[in-house]
């Protein structure tokens, strides 16, 4: 049965419990992995890969230091990982709330300040994404971990990058 203080925590995004996870590569500053599965089995694999001297869309004179992310999901019996599948699993917070789980634990570990996130949404979109409803559950959690940030659409490739501070 479903519980009213259940709902209410998937709703509030930040709020909801996140998965255990375990880091795979934490040696390298260059990329560091973690995974972690959800109740139903679906494995998630989160990468975060240095992007200390990132363009700044606004200003391609001028370097941010970010970090990209990029996550890949694996149902069970499947046999490769894809940033495309869709599980419907009705996990969504709790996958995102574990994933910006470890983003914030990853940020603490890099020898540089991260000011800006990096990704690139998983379907072509307009200038900021407002068509596909993955990047904008992306943004909206990005942007509720870190109040005051400004999204921007890299015009070189499909890169979306937060700036953060």
């Amino acid at each position: 049965m479903i519980k009213l203080k259940h709902m209410l925590t998937e709703i509030g995004e930040g709020s909801a419990k996140p998965f255990e996870y375990k880091w795979i590569s934490q040696g390298s500053y260059d990329n560091q992995v973690a995974r972690f599965m959800t109740d139903k089995g679906t494995e998630y694999e989160v990468n975060i890969a240095d992007f200390s001297e990132y363009p700044d869309p606004r200003d391609q004179e001028q370097d941010l230091p970010a970090i990209n992310i990029d996550f890949l999901a694996k149902r069970p019996g499947e046999q490769g990982w894809s940033t495309k599948t869709v599980t419907n699993e009705g996990d969504l917070y709790r996958i995102m709330s574990t994933i910006m789980l470890i983003v914030k634990d990853v940020m603490k570990r890099f020898d540089f300040d991260v000011q800006a996130i990096v990704y690139e949404p998983s379907k072509k979109t307009d200038e900021f994404g407002s068509n596909n409803k993955r990047d904008t559950l992306y943004r909206r959690f990005i942007t509720r971990a870190f109040p005051g940030a400004q999204v921007m659409r890299d015009p070189d490739n499909a890169n979306i990058v937060i700036k953060i501070k």
